[in-house]
């Protein structure tokens, strides 16, 4: 395939899974293929609407190899660099999602299918035994190392593990030469930078440049920060604002840089609506600085400061405003519009996961306490 464009790999590979021809197989084994995981992730989610078959078996297989090297490679880099454990741990969990789907085209779909879900299972215990499924099924060393990426143990109990399968590595390169040679065709953009970030200026700067030269694909998250025009919120702060927000909370750092760059910044002096009671909702507002009542008349309904959100069932459904928001200081608010929202959800879908994952808490915990405030009290 004659493109080097992500995006446009990435949406051939959605098209693709929904003609259901031998050409569009063919080409979503090549897209499949490449050296850029997420347009390898995009084709494999895609060929989950193929049925296997044996002639893709040997393209198959090497990429079996590969996944499960690489997880290894990030295995051994949590443990070196404690620094990117946590932002690694994303990339492997993106990495289990991709061994599964090479595995369903080697083996029954079926099978596979039902060790996915109870990997996903809230209850720890399903997800311990869910592999079982696969035991005797795939090859010991896919096996082992999903058991590692899925089991809660301590990480040098897991590098042990896989070593003991595996072999010892003797990849000499660290962890941080690796990310910055490959860059984001195998890394999320917050990964990147945060490698890129932790670096002098000067050699930041330079590793920045080359990556740009080496890959279209390149985003300058985290880099153009100190670019940035000084009243705007540079994207690295950005994400540490989701991050400290009771939605977001759960949602990774590498999942929350791919929603900062469609967020707009708003700015409203002290006694401005921002919207009134009635208005169509329409976008999610997180608060940079300052203060935003919320009203319904005369009574103040709620009280919201920098880190606070309101707003957010817009992002869902489009429906009347419930309550009037008025700033209550001179406040700087980032933006979720719904249709934008829309719009990223069809490239990754993981982000509306992780906020459906924490409105669904937000409103659990909520019924909670209205039951908890319901409940008769004991007689005195």
């Amino acid at each position: 395939l004659p493109t080097t464009n992500r995006s446009l790999a990435e949406r051939i590979a959605a098209i693709c899974g929904t003609v259901r021809t031998p050409e569009s197989r063919q080409l979503l084994n090549e897209l499949a293929s490449y050296p850029d995981l997420s347009v390898r992730g995009a084709a494999l989610r895609a060929l989950r609407r193929f049925p296997n078959g044996t002639s893709d078996d040997a393209l198959f297989r090497l990429l079996l190899n590969d996944e499960i090297t690489l997880a290894n490679r990030l295995l051994h880099g949590s443990l070196t660099d404690p620094d990117l454990a946590s932002t690694l741990d994303y990339e492997l969990t993106v990495l289990l999602q991709r061994l599964f789907d090479v595995l369903a085209q080697l083996y029954d779909p079926e099978t596979i299918a039902g060790a996915r879900l109870g990997v996903g299972h809230p209850a720890r215990e399903r997800r311990a035994n869910a592999l079982e499924l696969l035991d005797n099924l795939i090859p010991r060393a896919a096996y082992q190392t999903m058991q590692v990426l899925v089991d809660d143990l301590p990480l040098m109990e897991k590098v042990r593990m896989l070593d003991a399968e595996l072999g010892l590595s003797d990849e000499l390169e660290s962890i941080q030469a690796f990310i910055l040679r490959v860059g984001e065709t195998v890394f999320s953009a917050w990964t990147v930078g945060l490698v890129l970030r932790s670096l002098p200026v000067a050699d930041a700067l330079l590793a920045s440049k080359s990556l740009s030269t080496q890959s279209r694909a390149f985003s300058p998250l985290l880099m153009n920060h100190s670019a940035n025009h000084q009243d705007q919120i540079s994207d690295y702060d950005r994400v540490l604002l989701l991050a400290q927000t009771s939605l977001f909370a759960q949602t990774p750092e590498n999942v929350l840089a791919s929603i900062t760059p469609i967020m707009k910044e708003e700015k409203h002096e002290a006694g401005a609506t921002i919207f009134n009671k009635g208005d169509l909702g329409t976008a999610l507002f997180v608060i940079y600085e300052g203060e935003v009542s919320i009203r319904d008349g005369k009574a103040e309904l709620a009280r919201f400061n920098r880190g606070d959100f309101f707003g957010e069932l817009a992002l869902l459904d489009t429906e009347s405003r419930s309550a009037t928001a008025e700033a209550i200081t001179d406040v700087r608010l980032l933006r979720l519009d719904q249709d934008d929202f829309f719009d990223l959800m069809e490239e990754r879908s993981e982000v509306l996961r992780s906020i459906v994952r924490s409105l669904s808490g937000r409103i659990r915990r909520q019924n909670q306490l209205l039951a908890g405030q319901a409940s008769p009290q004991p007689a005195g």
